[in-house]
């Protein structure tokens, strides 16, 4: 049991399973064969391996690369050149051989090696989730109620979950759209707001209210906190789970609500909506973009991009990264790899078991990450990003001292200076956004599926 958890623990520094099995010399090598043949060729006897004699391979066999097992020839850089070509010659010959003679048990062994490999990353995920969940329990010393109306939440109610902090400007209308939508119930942890968002907050109706003075960054931007309340209160509910600058909109959510939509993805036996992040800009300076009391933001950010993105698949979380849009234009020409990225899932049939692993961006088990995929034929939203209102200036100088909002903070130094500096984000191919605007057609969004008769409950499970 001890060489086992020693294994463990270098398999999770390392996270490369071909390392917990170095072959150092070359009966390490020819045991490696002999042994993957012997599970090849069920037919041979364990202690008849398949013909291919340790004399014949020679005493120099190189050792399998530690990542590939592909043999390869390690030749001394001390040795001038000219000097020992017969020697090295030599040595070329017998990899020559090994490669040609044992290219069968080579190709069993690579391929025993890559499922090892998917077998070690499904270990890691389990216990990266069993992790997650873990610290979203333990969370629930670090929020505090001040107003906590769950016993209003019914079997049916669509919860909404949501962490901000300073957004006492776009409260009002966050709230009238995702009520109009139909939104049953609010959960909202406030992060020491001090520009009256918590008091107003405290005295809506159909919201529980937490606070908490604690790392914004520390609780995985906020992840943490709502973890726990979605462990505590969203099992078995629709949960929408967003930030106070994101609207959420859907394929004609103009005239279906939220109940008719999720019984609409019940009937298809879906459990999840992904969305991707529009973000929203004024046509002039940032600083143009001011909005009055309890005023629709997309009154004044009624331009985007609606072109430009990039869909690349990623094999760890089994998910679609999307990154454009304006801050990849204007910010992160020159390094895209730093654009932010724009999938999220926001809308989940939740269970007990189920967490954010980034933000709203990924999500456990990694099932829930296939939104995006062509063959699921599942509709996608959009969050209506109203990030970029004349305020992101000095909350941009702020954010840049207190370095909350990035995992690696340093590398958005640039970012910061580029939106306190007022640019303008519009440009030529801009997209206006009104009341005509057809996010399917301009491929933004996908359509919601055909009604099925076959509706079954318990899609989440």
């Amino acid at each position: 049991m001890d060489q086992i958890g020693s294994s463990l623990a270098r398999f999770m520094k390392r996270r490369d399973i071909a390392r917990l099995l170095p072959l150092d010399d070359e009966n390490e090598w020819v045991e490696a064969i002999h042994h993957f043949c012997c599970l090849r060729r069920k037919g041979s006897a364990e202690n008849n391996p398949p013909k291919m004699a340790k004399a014949n391979m020679g005493r120099t066999c190189p050792r399998a690369h530690p990542t590939s097992f592909e043999p390869t020839l390690k030749l001394s850089p001390a040795v001038p050149p000219g000097i020992g070509t017969r020697k090295n010659n030599a040595a070329k010959e017998r990899v020559t051989f090994v490669k040609s003679s044992c290219r069968h048990e080579i190709d069993d062994l690579s391929a025993v090696s890559k499922e090892r490999k998917g077998i070690a990353l499904e270990i890691e995920m389990l216990v990266r989730h069993i992790v997650l969940l873990w610290w979203n329990f333990r969370a629930r010393r670090e929020i505090r109620s001040c107003g906590n109306r769950t016993h209003l939440i019914r079997k049916n109610s669509i919860l909404a979950f949501i962490t901000l902090r300073n957004e006492m400007s776009r409260l009002p209308h966050f709230m009238r759209h995702h009520r109009k939508l139909g939104v049953d119930h609010f959960l909202i942890v406030d992060n020491d707001s001090g520009d009256g968002s918590r008091e107003w907050l405290a005295n809506q109706p159909d919201v529980s209210l937490w606070t908490t003075r604690h790392s914004y960054k520390a609780s995985r931007f906020g992840m943490n906190w709502l973890g726990w309340l979605q462990i505590r209160y969203g099992h078995n509910h629709w949960c929408l789970t967003l930030d106070a600058d994101e609207i959420f909109v859907y394929p004609e959510y103009e005239n279906l609500g939220l109940r008719e939509f999720t019984q609409l993805l019940e009937s298809n036996r879906m459990a999840r909506v992904a969305a991707m992040m529009l973000d929203l800009y004024p046509k002039g300076p940032l600083s143009s973009a001011v909005i009055g009391e309890s005023q629709n933001p997309l009154d004044v950010l009624n331009w985007f991009d609606a072109e430009g993105y990039t869909y690349d698949y990623k094999p760890r979380y089994k998910h679609t990264s999307v990154r454009g849009g304006p801050r990849k234009r204007v910010f992160f020409p020159d390094e895209p790899d730093l654009a932010p990225h724009l999938h999220k899932t926001p809308l989940i049939y939740w269970k007990t078991y189920y967490t954010y692993a980034s933000s709203t961006h990924l999500a456990m088990p990694n099932r829930l990450n296939d939104g995006f995929f062509e063959q699921n034929h599942a509709p996608t939203g959009l969050l209506l990003h109203t990030k970029f209102l004349s305020e992101i200036i000095s909350k941009s100088e702020e954010e840049k001292q207190r370095r909350e909002h990035f995992i690696r903070s340093e590398n958005y130094l640039n970012y910061y200076d580029g939106v306190i500096s007022d640019p303008v984000l519009w440009s030529e191919k801009s997209a206006k956004l009104d009341e005509s605007t057809n996010f399917v057609s301009l491929g933004l969004m996908k359509p919601n599926p055909r009604a099925s008769q076959n509706h079954v409950r318990g899609i989440g499970s």
